[in-house]
């Protein structure tokens, strides 16, 4: 069953409520942490989480700030980098014994630098979809980005429509999966709808050239990359360079995806879920 939590986090002068979503086991094997994309929330995570559970396995997804219903700043300049390492320290008081951590897309480039750059121990560590290097489908999120951030809707059916139409590389889910995921999406701004992201967030995801494979390496849990087989973020010389000489690194295609593996069939769960067990 899930629960919810508010954390109220400082930042300088300024404080923030994060949001989080929890399902805890009642014999915890271990906790894992959900890291969402850059567009999502926590829910994304409610079909992986239920399996997880089920498979006595404490889950923490919180919603990053300026996403969901954790707190919005409405101010470009507080977005950076910094904020959300902070998140992660404040959902660090769920860590058990043994911890894991899956993240999606940008959730997944927030997950390698903070653990390729401190030493956090960390036991497994799964990347979905995660672009290892700066290339023209990463230029592309950021351009649509930039562009459905502004995006306001009458009609919160017209919204739906949008995300289902613009999210269609989430492959075939039940309409229960959908339904979960539209709600969790949009919400309420005066009379229109709009995404459930900070517009003002988005300016500080940019068109940039970058090379996560160093720091990917210096993380020592075993890790599972999982890539849709029609990802533009698939990029086989990157995965190779990741696991040059690493045993610790494997490496999964998952047909009928595209980016990101949405985690919401019990096919893609499953492979999380055995690979954490």
């Amino acid at each position: 069953m899930q629960q919810h939590d508010e954390l109220l986090v400082r930042f300088g002068d300024a404080f923030a409520t994060l949001h989080v979503r929890l399902w805890r086991a009642n014999k915890p094997r271990g906790t894992v942490f959900c890291v969402h994309g850059f567009d999502g929330n926590g829910s994304d995570f409610d079909f992986l989480a239920a399996h997880l559970q089920e498979r006595d396995f404490t889950v923490v997804c919180p919603d990053m700030l300026g996403r969901g219903k954790s707190t919005f700043f409405h101010d470009a300049a507080r977005y950076d980098f910094r904020i959300y390492g902070n998140c992660m320290a404040a959902v660090s008081k769920y860590a058990g014994t043994s911890n894991h951590f899956v993240g999606t897309s940008w959730g997944g480039a927030i997950l390698i630098a903070m653990l390729g750059g401190t030493p956090i121990k960390v036991d497994r560590l799964v990347l979905n979809d995660v672009s290892l290097r700066g290339n023209p489908a990463a230029d592309d999120v950021a351009r649509f980005l930039r562009q459905e951030s502004s995006m306001t809707f009458e009609r919160i059916e017209d919204a739906y429509a949008h995300v289902r139409h613009t999210r269609r590389c989430l492959g075939e889910l039940s309409e229960d999966a959908w339904s979960s995921f539209l709600r969790n999406r949009i919400r309420k701004d005066g009379e229109r709808y709009r995404l459930a992201y900070d517009p003002f967030a988005v300016p500080a995801f940019r068109q940039e050239r970058f090379d996560r494979v160093p720091l990917l390496r210096r993380i020592r849990a075993d890790i599972l990359l999982m890539y849709g087989a029609e990802s533009g973020f698939l990029d086989p010389d990157a995965i190779a360079d990741a696991q040059a000489d690493r045993q610790n690194i494997s490496f999964v295609r998952v047909d009928g995806a595209g980016h990101p593996v949405s985690l919401m069939t019990p096919e893609q769960a499953d492979m999380v879920c055995n690979f954490l067990a």
